[in-house]
């Protein structure tokens, strides 16, 4: 039921072939997404990169990209933002207000290669377990859901009483 989380998901400027290559070493895959990513991705994945290119942070930092990374810090996922020198505080303001500042990393923009090396020596988090009944969980948020159903992950049953 609990696959290996074994992809970093690529979102906004492509990936350079560093980054490809670092993927490769590490037995990683990584997957290039346009949008929200999809409960496979979330699953599956390991890290979330959002890469803004020179100049692109206020169209990026405009989209779902707050909605993005909570979701993906909720599966369990490593969330960064690889930006230029020269809109880095823009993503850091924009952090701030999120509340992902200290939660979501900033790197520069081109050195993602370096970041790789650490996703692929993290220990892996349990995948979310979608098939997991859980009675007595009408009041969760769905972000508690999501970590009940990870915490959870090799359960069939779960019930919870107050």
């Amino acid at each position: 039921m609990n696959t290996r989380r074994r992809k970093v998901i690529w979102c906004g400027g492509s990936p350079g072939q560093d980054c490809l290559d670092a993927c490769k070493f590490g037995k990683l895959d990584i997957e290039s997404i346009a949008g929200q990513p999809s409960a496979v991705h979330l699953r599956d994945g390991r890290a979330m990169i959002v890469a803004l290119d020179d100049g692109t942070s206020t169209a990026g930092l405009q989209t779902d990209t707050a909605t993005m990374l909570r979701k993906a810090l909720a599966h369990g996922l490593m969330a960064f933002v690889s930006c230029s020198f020269n809109d880095a505080t823009a993503v850091a303001v924009a952090l701030k207000n999120w509340r992902l500042n200290g939660i979501v990393g900033i790197l520069p923009r081109g050195e993602e290669s370096d970041l790789l090396e650490e996703i692929i020596r993290v220990r892996e988090q349990p995948t979310i377990n979608a098939e997991l009944q859980v009675v007595g969980g009408e009041s969760l948020s769905s972000e508690e859901e999501i970590l009940l159903k990870r915490a959870f992950g090799d359960c069939s049953t779960v019930k919870l009483v107050k």
